[in-house]
């Protein structure tokens, strides 16, 4: 039994859904971090925020 895969189209707008959902949920966590005290972040988040906005910008921050 073969399983085809599902259409080109279909697969680019499941990319584009999950694309669009990651980056609600990177603007969410990052205004959740910006409405902290002032100081420095738990190390995890850190880590976390640097890596998100390395891939958003498409360069090591």
């Amino acid at each position: 039994m073969t399983t085809s895969a599902p259409p080109t189209d279909q697969l680019h707008e499941m990319y584009v859904e999950l694309t669009r959902e990651e980056h609600a949920a990177v603007m969410e966590k990052m205004v959740e971090m910006t409405q902290q005290p002032a100081g420095h972040l738990p190390k995890q988040d850190e880590m976390y925020l640097e890596q998100q906005l390395t891939d958003l910008f498409g360069f090591e921050v």
